[in-house]
């Protein structure tokens, strides 16, 4: 199993291991954006898991849209949080073709797990990838507090 890193990360002094920087930690109310890319080599399999980014206990999605750069035809993946791999949607045709695509309002109301503290925003794979591909997700969290 392999963990591809976002932008949000950056490699440890120690050379080995990442370590994460968080989006500035808004005040109850407030909301943040967070658009992480993680590129997949192609042969990735479905036990690589994608770190987008780190986030702050409370946040839940209120819009967002995910991004593709090649076809992968029968992969799938959810995102979801680390406490709760599959909390905000089941993602298939938004990753197996090149393409942008919003979330739908659907798929934001079915989202009822906000992220607890040390959370990160991941995506867990399904399938291999038959083509190198950055998948970007873009997202609006409101703070609704702890």
């Amino acid at each position: 199993m392999a963990t591809r890193y976002s932008q949000y990360y950056v490699l440890s002094p120690d050379g080995r291991t990442y370590q994460s920087f968080s989006p500035n930690v808004v005040r109850p109310g407030e909301a943040i954006w967070v658009r992480g890319n993680v590129l997949f080599p192609a042969g990735t399999v479905a036990t690589d898991i994608g770190k987008i980014a780190p986030v702050v206990s409370g946040l839940r999605p209120v819009a967002g849209m995910i991004t593709a750069t090649a076809t992968n035809g029968s992969l799938t993946a959810t995102l979801g949080y680390t406490s709760s791999a599959a909390a905000i949607a089941s993602l298939t045709t938004q990753i197996q073709s090149a393409t942008q695509t919003l979330l739908t309002p659907a798929q934001l109301a079915a989202v009822t797990v906000l992220s607890t503290s040390t959370d990160e925003i991941i995506l867990t794979l399904a399938g291999t990838f038959s083509n190198a591909t950055t998948i970007g997700v873009w997202l609006q969290m409101a703070n609704l507090g702890s």
